[in-house]
């Protein structure tokens, strides 16, 4: 602003708020104080100069202060910025604990042209997660015969498709079989075949060898995080999560 034009040095600047001449100033100024200026304030500020002649020139373009974004889904925080006379930019999402698609930044109070475009910041969701340990007991029965009985039936509740690892694991934590189940987002009911002769097959997605049966076995599911996983044998009988170990990475 201070300096020169066409037409020589510049005189004065004058400032204006909503269109009203609020104060001049000679150009070894360059701040004036107008009080707190908070996000969403309406006024709108220009300024025009003076060369020595008294000709004054035509007014800047508007200044205002950007409307409260942070916090809000990216659509009202949209409609906001076009309310007050600015447009959205780069929509760009970020790791975050808020819900997807908050807006993030600009969360400070910024006074920027008008018509200007704004680029906002907004929740990509929490970091994706690797995988979680799930530790099941079975109620009943206290010992489970794979003679007589060969599927286990299981169900587990996944927020998203995902891949589980199951495994059966005697009172010892000795792993007796394992299982490769796909999930899908919901309520799935995976059927755990066993066999009674051969190795175990620890990534199996057909029967699964058991080395010793009759003995208390303790199913462990490996996944990615859901809302809950429950476990009962073939035949109605309940089951319940005794413990959680979880192992979240990206």
């Amino acid at each position: 602003m201070p300096g020169e034009n066409e037409t020589g040095a510049i005189a004065q600047v004058q400032l204006y708020v909503d269109g009203a001449h609020i104060t001049s100033f000679d150009t070894t100024q360059f701040e004036t104080k107008l009080g707190p200026i908070a996000a969403g304030d309406p006024r709108t500020f220009t300024m025009t100069e003076t060369d020595p002649a008294r000709n004054v020139s035509a007014h800047t373009y508007g200044l205002r202060a950007l409307p409260p974004l942070a916090g809000l889904p990216v659509n009202d925080a949209i409609k906001a910025l076009n309310a007050s006379g600015f447009s959205a930019g780069t929509v760009t999402k970020q790791t975050s604990s808020d819900p997807i698609d908050t807006v993030l930044a600009p969360a400070d109070v910024r006074v920027v042209p008008l018509g200007a475009s704004v680029d906002l910041t907004v929740s990509g969701g929490p970091r994706p997660a690797g995988f979680t340990t799930l530790k099941l007991r079975a109620l009943a029965p206290a010992r489970f015969e794979p003679t007589r009985r060969r599927t286990i039936l299981t169900s587990i509740d996944s927020t998203r498709p995902a891949t589980a690892t199951v495994s059966l694991s005697d009172a010892r934590g000795h792993r007796l079989a394992s299982w490769r189940k796909p999930l899908r987002a919901g309520l799935n009911h995976p059927r755990l075949l066993l066999s009674t002769s051969g190795p175990p097959d620890p990534d199996s997605s057909g029967p699964a060898s058991i080395g010793s049966a009759g003995r208390p076995a303790h199913p462990q599911t490996e996944r990615a995080p859901g809302n809950g996983s429950s476990l009962s044998p073939q035949g109605g009988r309940s089951a319940r999560r005794v413990g959680q170990r979880s192992g979240i990475s990206s």
